[in-house]
């Protein structure tokens, strides 16, 4: 700091001071930069008093991949899916926070077992001896918020052609029942 002291006397002693009405901006504007063009436009909006600013055409992220690998159907959380068998127009429709691929073996754990009181699927392939079209199943959509999440998966159930749940989820009001019932293709939320 020491040797930066005599400078700064030095210029603040050699400058002028240049008295005039100072007006704030009226506006601020984010353009990208295009040679030749941008300085254009911001002597015509700075004679308008309005602030202008630029950013880069391209970034970086616009030239090169994105790094991260895609999500799998199988990764992804916080899901509401279908599940359909292959010999009937039935499909499971479900809710799940985890991963919708650990979900999906626990589906195929206990028809595998035939284990009946604890899965509607199981029921459904034990009495019919259908099979469940595990490769067709499907992630409906995703909410990570718990409530929303159970409300959609009632939805999905009272709009699903032939539901094998047990019940129709239980959060829907009866208005909202009443637009189910009202509307043919009621599933494109």
């Amino acid at each position: 700091m020491s040797k930066l002291s005599p400078l700064l006397k030095r210029v603040s002693l050699n400058s002028t001071t240049i008295v005039g009405i100072w007006e704030p901006a009226t506006g601020f504007a984010v353009i990208p930069y295009i040679q030749g063009v941008t300085e254009l436009i911001k002597r015509i909006l700075n004679s308008h008093n309005v602030k202008v600013t630029q950013k880069p055409f391209q970034t970086l992220g616009h030239i090169f991949a994105k790094p991260k690998d895609p999500v799998t159907k199988e990764q992804r959380t916080d899901a509401i899916y279908s599940i359909p068998c292959n010999d009937c127009d039935n499909e499971y429709i479900g809710q799940t926070k985890r991963q919708f691929g650990t979900r999906l073996k626990e589906h195929q754990k206990v028809v595998f077992l035939c284990k009946k009181e604890n899965s509607t699927l199981s029921e459904h392939t034990c009495l019919t001896n259908h099979t469940i079209g595990w490769d067709n199943s499907k992630i409906i959509t995703t909410n990570r918020r718990y409530h929303q999440r159970l409300c959609l998966e009632a939805w999905h159930i009272n709009c699903a052609h032939a539901p094998l749940n047990r019940d129709d989820g239980g959060l829907l009001p009866d208005a909202y029942l009443h637009l189910v019932r009202k509307k043919a293709s009621c599933c494109s939320v």
